[in-house]
């Protein structure tokens, strides 16, 4: 029961902080901590035994900005995983909407480019798209039919201290916070806690169900940020979609 909680807490606790490290500290920095504190099995039962490499998954790049120009609509952001090319049909997805778009150009910076991988920061020239109202900040681009819009999920969701900025008085059920998806969007939500709990202080970890007013693209494994304010008060991690 140890081992698991404290893995639980540590995979929560690392994505967050990798998030704010970035510039400050090295990864191999957080890892090391990681792996010098934690139980001796947590990192061997769990560790997969076969890992895609993240250039081989399918395309995902959450959408940050948007801008019409003379050539078309232009999409920015961040590519996740997976590889893009100048010729690729991809899928918009999110809030309701999806459209399938053809890749007519790809810029890294003011350079043009054929192809853009994993952890590159570009902005996509799409074909397919009339207006500019048909995409929105929050939607992501995606392989066709690698990943769907959701609105209700079950998350194990870690409650940060005051020490580590969150909150000082524990939440309740029904607590309706804004949850921060792929560093683009907050999307209000309402989080149900398990049955007999009245509840969750700063500090703990806990299975909950979430049901967003809106629908964005959502897979288990996504990560997210519990916010009030703009302010993260919790962490957490899709485990599983319900709808």
């Amino acid at each position: 029961m140890y081992d698991k909680q404290f893995n639980l807490k540590l995979t929560l606790m690392s994505k967050y902080y990798m998030k704010r490290c970035i510039g400050l500290i090295s990864t191999m920095t957080i890892l090391g901590m990681m792996f010098a504190f934690a139980p001796q099995s947590t990192f061997a039962d769990t560790m997969p035994i076969e890992v895609i490499p993240i250039n081989d998954r399918p395309f995902l790049m959450p959408i940050k900005d948007i801008l019409y120009t003379d050539d078309g609509l232009v999409v920015k952001g961040f590519i996740e995983q997976g590889t893009i090319r100048t010729g690729d049909t991809l899928e918009t997805v999110g809030f309701g909407v999806s459209r399938l778009v053809v890749v007519k150009s790809i810029y890294l910076g003011n350079k043009p480019i054929d192809e853009a991988m994993a952890r590159d920061t570009v902005s996509v020239t799409l074909g397919g798209i009339k207006k500019s109202s048909e995409v929105e900040r929050g939607q992501v681009l995606a392989q066709p039919g690698s990943i769907q819009a959701h609105t209700e999920f079950k998350s194990e969701i870690y409650m940060l201290t005051k020490e580590e900025g969150g909150r000082v008085t524990p939440i309740f059920n029904g607590y309706r916070p804004q949850f921060y998806f792929f560093r683009t969007v907050d999307i209000t939500g309402v989080i149900t806690l398990p049955e007999g709990t009245e509840t969750v202080s700063p500090g703990e970890t806990v299975e909950v169900s979430i049901k967003l007013i809106s629908p964005i693209a959502l897979q288990p494994g996504t990560s997210f940020e519990v916010r009030e304010g703009g302010r993260g008060v919790a962490t957490g991690e899709v485990s599983e979609i319900i709808k």
